[in-house]
């Protein structure tokens, strides 16, 4: 019980900024293909950050230097730049996006936007557990995932939070991946080491 309780614990703290994502993502993509390739994208990402925690943890015994995860925040500056700038034009624009395609943009967001996070905290989390404690922690990572994409996609339904994605959710979105991006870089320590390696 304290092992799921501390993957419970584990898997919140560092995805409450994530659901944010989740939650626009389900409000932009409202075809059950489209909302079927995001969780599976869901899914994919986070696993691949496992597997990237698992390697690090029972190979190389540590996490790569802080400032170095920060990097992966120019991937959301980048996409919430492009939004904010053109934007979508037309409310129909999202539903012609494709499941393939939407399935490998939201893999490549939740790599990017929990990367620096996930695996700053996953790594030295994974080095103290034995096999049955791992193996539990990741059928908890499991389940939260579903729970994550379950509560955002019941969210979007809340008429307060539709209304104003309704008429702000390109908006919202930009700004959050720019917010998203830009602390990544920030609480990592990026900005500050470049600054420092600048002589400054």
């Amino acid at each position: 019980m304290t092992t799921i309780l501390n993957g419970i614990i584990t898997f919140v703290s560092t995805g409450m900024d994530y659901l944010m994502v989740l939650l626009v993502l389900f409000h932009r993509f409202k075809h059950p293909r489209q909302r079927l390739a995001i969780i599976c994208a869901d899914y994919t990402g986070t696993s691949i950050l496992v597997i990237i925690a698992l390697v690090a943890a029972l190979v190389l015994r540590q996490a790569p230097d802080q400032w170095l995860l920060g990097f992966l925040g120019l991937v959301p500056l980048m996409l919430g730049g492009h939004l904010l700038i053109h934007g979508q034009t037309e409310p129909s624009a999202a539903q012609r996006v494709s499941g393939h395609h939407l399935f490998l943009t939201v893999t490549t967001i939740t790599v990017t936007a929990c990367g620096a996070d996930n695996l700053g905290v996953y790594i030295p989390y994974f080095t103290i557990l034995d096999r049955r404690e791992l193996i539990l922690t990741l059928v908890t990572f499991a389940v939260m995932v579903a729970i994550f994409c379950l509560l955002a996609y019941t969210i979007t339904h809340l008429p307060v939070i539709k209304a104003g994605l309704d008429h702000f959710g390109p908006l919202l979105t930009g700004i959050l991946y720019l917010w998203l991006g830009t602390f990544i870089l920030i609480d990592n320590g990026t900005i500050l080491h470049l600054w420092r390696m600048l002589g400054h």
